[in-house]
């Protein structure tokens, strides 16, 4: 059960074709693919400088635990969320360190959001990423 409320980046996602090889996106394109979700469904709610500064804050948070993230750690009169620059970075890593990476700054960007706006309004407004970029915060705000 305690798995379960960890939010699950794990690996590659594949793309099933008819009579075709398997495709596998990157991890990093689907870390990148979740965090593109995220921005569109809350720049309407907290403005594009309010994710932009979470966003920020998050990355700044996770520096610690993932140091390779320091260079892409800017100001916090960001205006935008740069994520061909988190997709750069991520590329350059092993799919497990993206993974975790990717974990730990939806995590983060969760936990900061709620602290906010609530759990209750964080929850209902992850919950409307459509799938698969989801990533459950009925798992992952909760267990925090």
């Amino acid at each position: 059960m305690a798995a379960e409320r960890q939010s699950l980046l794990l690996s590659p996602v594949p793309v099933r074709r008819r009579d075709k090889p398997v495709a596998v996106t990157p991890i990093s394109d689907v870390i990148v693919t979740v965090w593109r979700e995220i921005v569109t469904t809350l720049q309407p709610v907290i403005g594009p400088r309010g994710v932009a500064a979470l966003y920020e804050r998050t990355l700044d948070l996770n520096v610690p635990a993932f140091p390779w993230l320091a260079g892409m750690v800017r100001d916090v009169q960001a205006v935008a969320v740069d994520l061909t620059a988190l997709r750069d970075i991520l590329i350059t890593r092993p799919e497990v360190d993206a993974a975790d990476c990717g974990r730990a700054l939806v995590k983060t960007f969760q936990d900061l959001l709620a602290t906010l706006i609530g759990r209750a309004l964080t929850e209902q407004l992850f919950r409307s990423i459509p799938a698969p970029a989801v990533i459950n915060p009925a798992r992952t705000v909760a267990s925090s």
